[in-house]
């Protein structure tokens, strides 16, 4: 009677398994859709929409239940060419709440008078003029009153609640050196406004790459310092990030507020030439250099590792040259390692504990690796994962566990993730094309 039962509950668990697996197959072949994506961007968008007015909601403290309330300075650089979008900064800065700031306007040497700013600055006294030359560019931190520096560029917006939420966050931690927030800003390939919530700890890779701090409220005491080290023949935000790197290999102290306050022109990036200068002067020689890679390479090394991948040239299904991308073999050794020193220490707990924790490693594996192109080194992983576990399962004890057919009915009942490609390629076309 057991053995009919089992043989019964076994058929039960695979017409199950089987329904998933196709279940999971029809989710997929859905998510590689364009109008999937489409969906995904319309209800991203608007999420973030009921989220910004939760936010604006939020009730806000009077200006005098605050201990501190530094004034701010805005250093907005402009030329004749954007003449519109840095009145429409200027006019957002004075529509804050706070009124404890002042704008000085960097009009670069060369550029003809802007009138429309002069008349501007004679009726707000908190609006300066000041024109930068190379003789002078040292005197222009010393121009500022603030205890706190903002740069920022035509076209950026501020919201009114931007001084608030600064004086909430530096009452509760006054002794840091910068305070950045989130933003939005311009996105040109989607024609969009994009958010960008901003990592809550300090992060010196990814301001090599985006200049996520940039408009933070930077303390002048520490931006005086270290301005004799900066490099001065640059536009007002590529000095900000010299200054902000500066500020990083001072193990500056850097405080984030969680709140989206300011739609930005757009994100700098390192495509700027500019911006390339100021991280080049900080790279190490000794962790850098400069590999030829083309795609008629005949000899020499022709590939790459950076990052976990191998990049190497190749071709694509049409037959075009493709830049194609694999796991790199030392990370596939390590990771294959790693994966059996965690047997090793897990293969004691209960069946379901886990193969849970194991799907879970397997799907932080994807998330990482499932690039487009690379699903053979993904399943190759698997594959090797998979005869590891089964080993390691069979020395829990001195007797045998499992056997190879009976492993595979154990990863078929608790449903293993299965390698999967996470990188959807139609994305960034539905992007460009919006």
């Amino acid at each position: 009677m057991n053995s009919i039962l089992k043989r019964y509950r076994y058929k039960y668990v695979q017409l199950v398994n089987k329904e998933l697996l196709l279940l999971r197959t029809i989710y997929h072949w859905i998510a590689a859709r364009r109008l999937y994506v489409y969906w995904q961007q319309w209800n991203a968008t608007r999420s973030y929409r009921k989220w910004g007015i939760l936010q604006n909601e939020l009730p806000l403290p009077e200006l005098d239940s605050y201990d501190l309330h530094p004034k701010v300075t805005f250093l907005l650089e402009i030329s004749s060419n954007n003449l519109i979008e840095a009145i429409n900064t200027i006019r957002s800065i004075q529509n804050l709440r706070i009124s404890s700031w002042e704008v000085i306007v960097v009009q670069v040497s060369g550029s003809a008078e802007i009138l429309e700013i002069s008349a501007m600055s004679q009726s707000d006294h908190r609006l300066k003029i000041f024109h930068l030359t190379k003789s002078n560019h040292i005197n222009l931190y010393k121009e500022c009153s603030g205890e706190f520096i903002i740069h920022c560029t035509a076209g950026d917006i501020f919201y009114e609640t931007l001084l608030d939420h600064f004086y909430q966050r530096i009452n509760s931690s006054p002794s840091a050196d910068v305070y950045y927030y989130d933003c939005e800003y311009w996105d040109k390939s989607s024609s969009t406004i994009m958010p960008f919530f901003k990592p809550a700890a300090f992060s010196p890779e990814l301001i090599l790459s985006v200049n996520y701090l940039s408009r933070g409220f930077i303390r002048k005491t520490q931006a005086s310092q270290l301005f004799e080290k900066m490099e001065h023949n640059l536009s007002l935000l590529n000095q900000e990030l010299d200054l902000l790197l500066h500020l990083s290999e001072a193990n500056g102290d850097f405080q984030h507020i969680p709140h989206v306050l300011i739609t930005q022109t757009s994100l700098l990036n390192v495509l700027d030439q500019q911006v390339e200068l100021v991280v080049a002067s900080y790279l190490s020689p000794e962790k850098t250099k400069v590999i030829e890679l083309r795609r008629d390479q005949q000899s020499g090394k022709n590939s790459f590792d950076f990052l976990g991948f191998e990049f190497r040239w190749g071709k694509d299904r049409s037959g075009k040259p493709h830049l194609k991308r694999r796991t790199s073999r030392k990370k596939l050794r390590k990771s294959l390692k790693n994966f059996t020193d965690w047997c090793k220490a897990n293969r004691h707990l209960r069946l379901d504990v886990l193969f849970k924790k194991l799907n879970a490693k397997l799907r932080g594996y994807y998330n990482y690796y499932g690039v487009i192109g690379n699903s053979a080194s993904l399943m190759e992983f698997f594959k090797q994962a998979t005869r590891i576990l089964f080993k390691w399962l069979n020395r829990c004890s001195q007797r045998r566990s499992y056997t190879w057919r009976g492993f595979q009915e154990l990863i078929e009942f608790f449903i293993i993730e299965r390698p999967r490609v996470v990188e959807r390629p139609k994305t960034i076309k539905v992007a460009s094309s919006a």
